[in-house]
């Protein structure tokens, strides 16, 4: 008779256990996919607000891509200074509440970028004011939010 290295793992009497009942079912794979889902969708709205915002931020800066540039090197470089900081401080949250904080991170910059956009657009509309200011106000609003959003997209 062969004897194999998994032999000695078996009990005694050489019976294996049985398999016959699964395992109860505490409504794991349901919680898996609602995560699945979600963070799908979050991750889907940040890729396209990636696309969006340096395409908005062409009406900062008319015929350049000062704005545009701008906003990804900022967010470029927050991300590789602060990224290492806050997933050594995530590493010590639950997970779930690392994602929540990433997903709350993500819905706020985009609508606090979505906010200054509007603050812009409302602001420039008026007469009287300095639109220069107005335009580097508007615009170091949105590139905080980005990072923020950037860094909230990194957690989750």
């Amino acid at each position: 008779m062969t004897t194999f290295e998994s032999d000695a793992l078996r009990p005694p009497g050489g019976a294996l256990p049985s398999r016959a009942r699964p395992a109860p079912d505490d409504g794991r794979a349901v919680q898996a996919r609602r995560i699945l889902l979600s963070s799908t969708a979050s991750r889907l709205g940040s890729r396209c607000w990636e696309f969006a915002a340096p395409l908005l931020l062409l009406e900062w800066s008319p015929g350049s891509l000062a704005a545009p540039a701008a906003f990804g090197m900022t967010s470029a470089l927050s991300r590789v200074a602060i990224s290492p900081w806050l997933g050594g401080l995530a590493d010590g949250w639950d997970r779930m509440n690392a994602i929540l904080v990433g997903t709350a991170m993500q819905a706020s910059g985009c609508l606090a970028s979505v906010g200054a956009l509007a603050v812009w657009n409302w602001l420039s509309s008026m007469e009287g004011g300095d639109a220069t200011t107005t335009r580097l106000v508007s615009l170091a609003l949105v590139i905080a939010a980005g990072i923020v959003e950037k860094l909230g997209a990194q957690l989750a």
